[in-house]
């Protein structure tokens, strides 16, 4: 990876959010210039996050970079070096391994982000957009007093239907949101594809039907 040229007009951002590995809260901080890098904690001296299960992540990063994909003998070399350092490969680190070994370096590696029961802040680029909703239909609803009670906001006004790609710097594996966002505000950003954003997505939960991912606060990068 190249190093980044720092200029005068470099601006920076730093966005709070849990370290998918270990679960510790991080700051994810960012620079016009191209830097990338996870902090544990904002200002002097700048603590850098790390926990076991990133470190084994960077070595198979490492490997991968060197060997340009991970083959069975790479893979038992690795498993024998974090033995010797008591770490362990969980279920979502070898999936990704097989993907390497399918695959290569190379091929992104898509999870779709289903909405749990805690709101996210993401970075990553619009991949497609879908415009004015019709969640009556969404969620097999016929178009009544009552739906539209049900479906509260979603019932009264214009949502667009966001594609999120969000990328994993720890991997090589990206992960894709479905977000609502308000089809006035959509517009008034002028929103397209392979435009950049950073927003706060929070959980709305259609009564008696499912959790849908919604905009809260967004931003425009680029």
């Amino acid at each position: 990876m190249p190093i980044p040229t720092h200029s005068s007009s470099c601006s920076t951002r730093a966005f709070p959010l849990k370290c998918k590995y270990c679960g510790e809260e991080v700051f994810y901080f960012f620079c016009s210039c191209g830097s990338k890098v996870f902090f544990d904690d904002l200002g002097p001296p700048w603590p850098l996050h790390s926990c076991l299960t990133t470190e084994t992540t960077s070595i198979i990063e490492q490997l991968i970079d060197v060997y340009g994909t991970v083959n069975d003998q790479i893979l038992n070399d690795l498993k024998a070096h974090a033995r010797e350092k008591d770490l362990e490969f969980d279920s979502k680190q070898l999936a990704t391994i097989e993907h390497f070994l399918k695959h290569g370096k190379n091929a992104p590696f898509r999870i779709q982000v289903t909405p749990g029961n805690d709101s996210a802040t993401v970075v990553g680029e619009i991949t497609n957009i879908d415009r004015k909703i019709n969640f009556f239909k969404r969620f097999d609803m016929p178009k009544s007093d009552i739906a539209t009670k049900l479906l509260g906001i979603l019932g009264k006004e214009e949502f667009n239907e966001m594609h999120l790609l969000v990328q994993d710097h720890y991997s090589n594996e990206y992960r894709e949101y479905k977000v609502i966002i308000a089809s006035k505000l959509s517009d008034q950003l002028k929103l397209a594809q392979k435009i950049k954003i950073a927003s706060r997505i929070v959980v709305h939960e259609v009564v008696g039907k499912s959790k849908i991912w919604m905009i809260d606060e967004i931003e425009i990068l680029n």
